[in-house]
């Protein structure tokens, strides 16, 4: 499954602006829905506005990332198709998601003949503000859902106009510039305070280390060398041969990495380990590589001091024969 890593931050810029959709991508989804209603071929598509929808889906589908298309809705809902019972989850100009499953509506006044496509809709709308279309398969027929509330739509065109008027803005056009800041700024205020007190405390982070705020996220991308002194273990000694009592056992390495990749390295847990299998009597000199050390993923050796280190091998000499 492709992911997108800047979608969780785009959804929380969308929550603090106006979300306006194509009319091209609108009127082409009310046409589909009414050619899918015309060969009774159940359908949802769902429309996410400032509400992160992600977090609602009983199941995510897949990610399909394409332009709205009639053609592509019609293949997507049909008959045996692998997404035919899901809902098509729309954000801004594209289809993003398809084969999701929605939480129902637990709303017991529901008509008893809406069946689970509506109840699906009706329950991702209470608990947002996504709008969605729903065609029945029983009886195709279209209906549009918002706060909950299912609408009969009569044509191709009622639908094209009830998705523009929510979904392009008119009705928001329409408030005065004080009134949308105010509305702004009230619409989800507690994840709105959640990310600002991140973003303060990250900006703590810098001060305390003593960098330059601005240059923060810029030094965390490209990353910092920092210097530990770590202990060198020597293993895989061949038979018969000693280490030299003056050996080196403790040596500074240069690491590279995020600067909060290496404030939380585990300093304990580095070592440089020397492999002295097939290893004879004498002097060993090893340069220090990579090799030599296990570093966590993005953090990288960029030098050691020593660079080299030398080790004397000594035969051990043989036992006196106690006989004698």
């Amino acid at each position: 499954m492709r992911i997108n890593p800047m979608r969780p931050m785009m959804a929380i810029l969308r929550m603090a602006r106006r979300v306006r959709f194509p009319d091209e991508g609108l009127t082409a989804a009310a046409e589909a829905a009414f050619r899918l209603a015309s060969r009774n071929v159940g359908a949802i598509m769902l429309w996410e506005r400032r509400d992160p929808l992600e977090p609602h889906l009983r199941s995510e589908g897949e990610i399909i990332d394409a332009e709205v298309r009639p053609a592509l809705l019609e293949t997507l809902f049909f008959v045996g198709a692998p997404y035919h019972d899901g809902a098509v989850y729309i954000q801004e100009d594209k289809i993003y998601r398809a084969g999701c499953v929605l939480p129902l509506s637990e709303n017991f006044e529901l008509a008893a003949h809406y069946g689970t496509r509506h109840r699906a809709a009706a329950g991702i709308t209470e608990r947002s503000d996504a709008v969605a279309v729903v065609v029945s398969e029983e009886r195709g027929t279209v209906t549009a859902v918002e706060e909950g509330r299912i609408i009969p739509v009569a044509s191709y065109e009622e639908l094209a106009a009830w998705l523009n008027a929510r979904l392009r803005g008119g009705e928001e056009d329409s408030k005065s510039r004080r009134q949308y800041l105010q509305e702004a700024i009230r619409h989800n205020w507690r994840v709105k305070l959640i990310v600002l007190a991140a973003v303060i405390a990250l900006w703590a982070v810098a001060f305390n280390q003593r960098e330059n705020p601005r240059d923060f996220f810029t030094t965390l991308a490209q990353g910092v060398e920092e210097t530990f002194e770590v202990p060198v273990v020597y293993y895989n000694l061949p038979e018969g041969l000693a280490l030299d009592k003056n050996r080196l056992n403790k040596i500074r390495v240069r690491l590279k990495g995020r600067r909060d990749v290496l404030n939380f390295l585990d300093e304990g847990k580095i070592r440089v380990s020397i492999n002295l299998q097939n290893e004879g009597a004498g002097e060993v000199q090893r340069t220090i590589s990579f090799r030599d050390i296990t570093l966590p993923s993005g953090v990288h050796l960029t030098g050691a001091e020593p660079p080299q280190i030398r080790i004397q091998l000594d035969k051990i000499p043989p036992k006196p024969d106690s006989g004698m």
